[in-house]
Parts: C-alpha cells; structure tokens; sequence
C-alpha cells in the first residue's frame, strides 16, 4: 500500500512540474490531480488503519480454538511418517 501510495504522489509531482500549457491541458491535469490526490488520501487512511486492525487479531491461536477440519492430528502425521519410513526400508 504504501508503494502504491508513493507511486501516485510520484504522478502528482511528474504532473505538477509541467510548464507552459493552455488553459485546458491545466485543466485536465489540475482533475487528474485531485483524482489521485484522493486516492493517495485514501490509501493513508487505510495505511493507519492497519495496525489498529493487527492488535484485534491474536497472534497465537490454540489448536483446541481451530475449527475441526483444520486442527492439527498429530497421531495422523506421525502414522503418515511412519508409513513413509517403512516403505523406504523395505526397498
């Protein structure tokens, strides 16, 4: 996001260095401005929403809180390993 963001002020400063244009290029470039200078406004918004997002979210979640297709079965893996381990013995 924040390259983004740093992609559409590099546009604005491109587009505000341009010198000696009629009145209506100005006019399409003074639109184009505001347009992106609303979308880099909205990017920063979203931008310091982030962290306040991050914090409401655990970092750590416990097995037993998982739904039950997507806990981890340990006796499961280690039956898949051992399958695994006696079919590279016998060959």
């Amino acid at each position: 996001m924040r390259e983004k963001r740093a992609r559409l002020q590099a546009q604005v400063f491109k587009k505000s260095e341009t010198v000696s244009l009629d009145n209506n290029q100005l006019q399409i470039i003074i639109k184009q401005n505001a347009q992106l200078t609303e979308k880099i406004t909205d990017y920063t918004d979203n931008i310091n929403g982030l962290p306040a997002k991050r914090k409401d979210i655990p970092s750590s979640i416990k097995v037993r809180d998982l739904p039950l297709d997507k806990q981890y079965n340990k006796l499961i893996e280690e039956s898949k390993k051992k399958h695994y381990f006696n079919a590279l013995l016998q060959s």
